[in-house]
């Protein structure tokens, strides 16, 4: 076992809360981003006082779940380029 595979001589495992900058770099979103989504309460978390965790398996699912809804990764311009009506890209009649 390497030393980076152990933490005081036991195996180490993967922490089961995490905090907003590490749970918002899991997520690739930015932390203004997360914090919306807390404060909306739209994705999953859990305060312990004064601190809001978030559960690494509960953004996993989280993650999956709005990818089923078709909530995932857009592709850069896709939604102007539907927006256009038909032809407008066109050069024909003009003079």
């Amino acid at each position: 076992m390497d030393a980076e595979a152990t933490v005081l001589g036991m195996p180490h495992a993967e922490a089961l809360l995490v905090r907003a900058p590490e749970a918002a770099r899991r997520l690739s979103i930015s932390p203004r981003k997360l914090w919306e989504l807390t404060n909306r309460r739209e994705i999953p978390h859990l305060r312990i006082g004064r601190s809001v965790l978030y559960r690494v398996a509960a953004l996993e699912a989280w993650a999956l779940g709005q990818e089923q809804k078709g909530r995932g990764p857009r592709v850069a311009g896709a939604a102007r380029a539907s927006a256009r009506p038909a032809g407008a890209d066109s050069t024909e009649g003009e003079a």
